[in-house]
């Protein structure tokens, strides 16, 4: 790292964590403490892994407050899909703490990681499959060298060592009853293509708010179906870019129950 951005993410933390918190806590991670981080306002600690892009994942979701929008609702459920290792789900519970919280990862080693960091929390239930469009058998690899915040899930025919199956967003609502979701939180590493290639109609307008990822940067095409599947299935909705994520808020289901 070059002693600019350097520079830039020691002022960031000091923008954050004020100028005794943020130091000391740059110092303790860039020495190499990456166990039992306090953050003010996060309830609990939790820990990063060393030598693995979690630095980068708290750095977006924590330090640079990636998740942080006027939601225009106080959500009662939220759903993470590609949670990594639960802090995006821990950033979202400090902002509201009484939501239950779906956190949903397919990597295993994440996944262990994910419910070390959430183990403390009331009303977060973690599921180690992958968002797709269907029932399907998937695989997880590193396919294009981004590490462990970069993880992709592709079908393939039949079960194989270190093989996951799939969820779709529908099962996820009737497994939880649920009838609505406030917030889907998606950062699903390409798998938005399949995701919003067919089967949408029935739960897109149901979710009130989409925080998403789109990933046309590592393989072109994701971003068009997810583009197409909301122009074509909600009638009324608000767009916002925050930093690396599309918002869309939908006006319509958003206004049925009221706002905050």
């Amino acid at each position: 790292m070059d002693i600019k951005q350097t520079l830039s993410e020691f002022f960031r933390f000091v923008h954050r964590f004020g100028i005794i918190r943020g130091p000391f806590l740059f110092l303790k991670l860039k020495l190499g403490s990456q166990q039992n981080i306090r953050i003010p306002g996060i309830a609990y600690p939790f820990s990063l892994r060393k030598g693995s892009s979690d630095y980068e994942t708290f750095y977006q979701a924590i330090v640079h407050n990636q998740y942080l929008f006027n939601y225009p609702l106080k959500p009662e459920v939220i759903i993470d899909g590609g949670a990594n290792i639960g802090l995006a789900s821990i950033a979202f519970k400090s902002m509201f703490p009484g939501a239950t919280i779906i956190a949903i990862e397919p990597d295993k080693e994440n996944f262990e990681q994910l419910n070390i960091n959430l183990r403390p929390y009331n009303n977060i239930h973690t599921l180690n499959v992958g968002i797709w469009n269907k029932k399907a058998i998937l695989k997880i690899t590193d396919k294009y060298n981004y590490g462990k915040w970069g993880m992709i899930t592709e079908e393939i025919e039949k079960n194989t060592i270190g093989s996951i199956s799939s969820v779709t967003i529908d099962e996820i609502m009737q497994t939880f009853k649920l009838d609505k979701i406030d917030i889907l939180k998606l950062d699903i590493e390409t798998a938005e293509r399949e995701l919003f290639s067919s089967g949408y109609a029935s739960w897109l307008p149901m979710v009130k708010v989409i925080v998403i990822e789109l990933h046309d940067s590592i393989s072109k095409g994701t971003a068009m179906p997810f583009f197409k599947a909301i122009s074509e299935t909600l009638n009324n909705y608000s767009y916002y870019q925050l930093g690396e994520n599309t918002i869309i808020v939908n006006e319509a289901a958003v206004n049925e129950n009221g706002s905050i």
